[in-house]
């Protein structure tokens, strides 16, 4: 009887100890798919970025649907692009994260391209850094942007245009109600 006993307790301290190891290696693992949708390479060249705490199916839900939904209402549109996205570049000019602010000084010459072909591109001086599709609603005043980089979550902002500036404005759907950027009119450097 004391040896079944023992035998049980064994038993039960060994099969703990392996859930342990198994939580740990799952904990691991999502670390690990929060830290690869970071993407600090491109972070420092699209000030927009904003890719805290995301799992990679979360992303690639949220791109997804965003896909899709860019292809409709670029479809239900008739593939018309606005020219006041589209008829120069966009250098910004400085960005609020949160409570942070971002100045022009340290966006060091970054810059956004809204394309005829409803695709846009951005980088820094004269060299492009990425790009991806857009739809923009004259009406409503959102703009959709999805990355060609399959790690980077959609955005979704209001765009409000005064002159020469636009103001984008993160919206809640895919979590960028935390951003606001100024972006000012700038000629192209890039074709």
């Amino acid at each position: 009887m004391k040896t079944n006993i023992l035998i049980l307790l064994l038993l039960i301290f060994w099969g703990c100890k392996e859930n342990k190891t198994d939580k740990n290696e799952e904990e691991k693992a999502v670390t690990e798919i929060k830290t690869i949708n970071q993407s600090a390479n491109v972070d420092a060249f699209y000030p927009m970025l904003n890719q805290m705490d995301l799992s990679t199916m979360e992303v690639a839900a949220y791109r997804k649907s965003a896909t899709d939904i860019v292809h409709h209402r670029n479809k239900e549109n008739g593939r018309k692009a606005s020219p006041i996205l589209t008829k120069d570049s966009w250098q910004y000019e400085g960005i609020f994260k949160g409570s942070s602010f971002v100045s022009a000084d340290s966006l060091q010459s970054k810059w956004i391209m809204f394309k005829d072909d409803l695709t846009f591109v951005y980088g820094q001086n004269k060299e492009i850094k990425g790009g991806g599709i857009y739809t923009y609603n004259f009406d409503t005043g959102l703009l959709q942007m999805v990355d060609n980089d399959t790690n980077l979550k959609p955005n979704e902002y209001n765009v409000k245009v005064h002159n020469d500036l636009i103001i984008l404005e993160g919206q809640a759907t895919y979590e960028d109600n935390n951003i606001q950027a100024k972006l000012g009119r700038i000629v192209p450097p890039v074709k």
